[in-house]
């Protein structure tokens, strides 16, 4: 993570990354919270560098949660080169780290 801004309707997470073929990726998360405080929707957009010609853009949608210290992201993903995936992200708080899986739809 490169910067989190606490709000009240809206927390925005920013972060960057080595993520295989994309390189270099910046993100930026922007998560709505429910009545409870404790979850929402998030709205992500996406940028990577793959190579010095190539940039590839991603919007991804889904939902988060927080149990405890842990921030879980279930979310979509479509990359501008035809892919979409699953993602689903465990950021821990405590230990200020971000953890991905993906798994491929197409």
């Amino acid at each position: 993570m490169t910067n989190v801004d606490l709000g009240n309707d809206v927390t925005t997470i920013s972060a960057k990354g080595k993520i295989g073929v994309y390189g270099t990726v910046y993100v930026t998360y922007n998560l709505t919270c429910n009545a409870d405080r404790i979850g929402g929707f998030i709205a992500v957009q996406g940028r990577g560098a793959v190579d010095k010609d190539t940039v590839a853009a991603g919007a991804f949608r889904g939902i988060w949660t927080r149990e405890g210290l842990t921030v879980k992201i279930r979310q979509m993903v479509e990359i501008s080169d035809g892919i979409q995936n699953i993602h689903i992200i465990d950021i821990d708080m405590l230990k200020d780290t971000f953890i991905i899986k993906a798994y491929s739809l197409k």
